[in-house]
């Protein structure tokens, strides 16, 4: 997705998506639906205003990345040929893959 994506996805009343990745920085949306004109801003982790610094035409065909929260981190399949220990490591790791999906759903 290109810059001027995220910018026709407002002009349209879209969702935007929450969280981003842009010339190798995680950014997160700040939710300011009570604005209007409705307004976004993707900020890093500790806060600063991190997308658009300066004129914003230069930067309408750089591309963001969406990054999907909360994705289920798949187990294990297909294990009818695998030997007996590591009939026995799969089932380990699909029961941490199991603990790990239900604290992200926290």
């Amino acid at each position: 997705m290109k810059v001027i994506d995220l910018l026709n996805k407002i002009a349209n009343g879209e969702e935007l998506p929450k969280v981003i990745k842009y010339e190798n920085r995680i950014l997160y949306l700040e939710d300011e639906a009570d604005e209007y004109p409705p307004t976004f801003n993707y900020y890093d982790k500790d806060g600063n205003n991190a997308l658009f610094e300066g004129w914003i035409g230069q930067y309408l065909n750089d591309e963001v990345e969406i990054i999907e929260e909360n994705k289920e981190i798949e187990k294990i399949t297909n294990i009818g040929r695998f030997t007996r220990n590591q009939k026995k490591l799969a089932h380990k790791i699909n029961e941490l893959i199991d603990k790990v999906n239900e604290l992200d759903k926290r």
